[in-house]
């Protein structure tokens, strides 16, 4: 796959054009880590989305992606949960498996794209990490609504 020199360069710093809250940096960077790791192309996705940031989000949702705004969010409320960095982050990389992969939701199993993760599973997702990883980067399997 072709990487020009501006992806490239955008892979080890942060796009200029972005801001991203500093409680979401690390989280973040690990994320453009992994994308690297893999040569996902983040061209349009770096043209495209300018805040990564913490709200208060409406009704049960802990995350959303507002793709046409160039936007995501993640609740504010997570950062006073169980495990808040790794909740975070969990969100986070679902969050920029909409927004920068084109990733629908994954249902009935562990999986970073599965919308119904509860606080209790937060261990099991953290000590099956890797393999996660190599699920959302690999195939994509859906829920049936979608």
């Amino acid at each position: 796959m072709f990487i020009s020199g501006h992806q490239i360069s955008t892979y080890n710093s942060l796009p200029q054009n972005q801001y991203v809250h500093p409680l979401l940096k690390e989280a973040y960077k690990d994320w453009r880590k992994e994308c690297k790791k893999r040569n996902v192309d983040l061209f349009w996705f770096d043209k495209n989305v300018h805040t990564i940031s913490i709200g208060i989000l409406p009704g049960n949702k802990i995350g959303y992606c507002y793709i046409h705004e160039g936007i995501i969010i993640i609740d504010y409320y997570l950062l006073l949960g169980e495990d808040p960095f790794f909740n975070t982050k969990l969100t986070l990389f679902h969050e920029l498996g909409h927004c920068a992969l084109n990733k629908r939701h994954t249902c009935s199993k562990l999986a970073i794209m599965n919308p119904e993760r509860s606080s209790k599973q937060l261990p099991l997702y953290k000590m099956s990490w890797k393999f996660l990883l190599d699920d959302y980067f690999g195939y994509e399997s859906i829920c049936p609504e979608e």
